[in-house]
């Protein structure tokens, strides 16, 4: 019964968010003209970046403002992906940034045929390792740390178990993209919370 109540709820509050969006914003559409593609398709990223800058500023036509972020957007990553694939020196490369940008991309990049990166032991020695181990159906058994895997410090900082503040929950929210998939549990967009600051008091009182 108290399953059922939940669900009921969450229906309830997602048809009233989505009714309240359809409502007062309606439903935007991407679709450009041809006087749009024509006006914006040749110029440069940086002159995008700057007409982008003056529609906002003008508060100019949404449709067109949309139109130029979206065609933006993707000269970016076009240019990230050509910037990955050329394999640059690693003296001129943010790996922070292609880290976050495209993770397999930078691996087989920048690692996959780099020595330093490979590791000490030899694959045999790694075969008979995981084929001992993994055919233990012994599950109280205590994990051994092999002398070939190199050992860490202790950390210096306990971990902290508080449950996150309402500052710490509106950061990752504001960090999260508009554009991310509802969550498979509760089918929530991100957008409510984004919207909403009296779902992120609920998020922080029942965490």
């Amino acid at each position: 019964m108290e399953r059922e109540n939940i669900d009921s709820t969450i229906k309830t509050m997602n048809d009233v968010i989505y009714d309240y969006f359809l409502q007062n914003y309606g439903i935007s559409s991407t679709t450009a003209n041809g006087k749009l593609m024509d006006s914006y398709k040749h110029k440069s990223i940086k002159e995008l970046k700057a007409e982008l800058k003056t529609l906002k500023s003008q508060k100019a036509d949404t449709v067109e403002i949309k139109f130029v972020a979206n065609l933006l957007r993707k000269k970016l990553q076009r240019t990230d992906r050509t910037c990955v694939g050329n394999g640059n020196s690693n003296q001129t490369v943010n790996h922070d940034h292609w880290i976050k940008a495209s993770f397999w991309g930078y691996v087989k990049t920048f690692l996959k045929n780099q020595p330093t990166s490979n590791p000490t032991l030899n694959k045999n020695t790694c075969t008979y390792f995981f084929k001992k181990y993994f055919s233990c159906l012994n599950p109280e058994k205590l994990f051994s740390i092999p002398s070939w895997i190199p050992s860490f410090s202790s950390p210096k900082v306990p971990f902290n178990l508080d449950p996150p503040t309402y500052q710490q929950v509106t950061n990752v929210i504001r960090k999260m993209k508009s554009s991310a998939s509802p969550c498979p549990l509760d089918q929530l967009s991100i957008i409510c919370f984004k919207r909403c600051p009296y779902l992120r008091s609920y998020v922080t009182n029942n965490t």
